[in-house]
C-alpha cells in the first residue's frame, strides 16, 4: 500500500464485541440501536453462503487455477466461467422443468385415454 493509500486509512479502529448463536462476531458498526445482534448474525451468515457457492462454481468450471497473466484478462476469464456456469445451469434447470412438464402431459394423457 502507497503512503497516500495509507493516510486515508485511521490509525485506530473502534470496533464492537457481540456474542450471537454461539459465536463472537466483531464488527465496527458500533450502535447496537441501528444493528442488532440478530442482524449481525445473519450478516456473518451471508458471506459464508458466498464462498460455499464460489466453491461449486470453482468445482463445477474448474476454475481453481487461472490461466491468464494480466488483471484485465483474469476478470474475463472469471467472467467467461461464471457465463458458462450459468449456461449449464440454465440448461438443467430447462431440462428438470421439461421433464416434469412431459411427465405430468403423459399422466394426464394417459389418464384421458383411459377414461374417455
Amino acid at each position: 500500500m502507497d503512503q497516500e493509500t495509507r493516510l486515508i486509512f485511521p490509525e485506530f479502529l473502534t470496533m464492537r464485541e457481540v456474542k450471537s448463536e454461539g459465536k463472537i462476531l466483531v464488527t465496527s458498526m458500533l450502535n447496537p440501536k441501528e444493528v442488532y445482534r440478530k442482524e449481525l448474525a445473519e450478516l456473518y451468515k451471508k458471506p459464508w453462503l458466498v464462498e460455499v457457492n464460489l466453491k461449486a462454481i470453482n468445482n463445477t468450471t474448474q476454475m481453481g487455477i487461472l490461466r491468464c497473466k494480466t488483471p484485465e484478462m483474469v476478470r474475463k476469464e472469471v467472467w467467461v466461467h461464471l457465463l458458462a456456469y450459468n449456461l449449464i445451469r440454465t440448461v438443467m434447470a430447462q431440462a428438470a422443468y421439461q421433464r416434469v412438464f412431459t411427465l405430468e402431459i403423459s399422466v394426464t394423457n394417459a389418464g384421458r385415454s383411459l377414461f374417455h
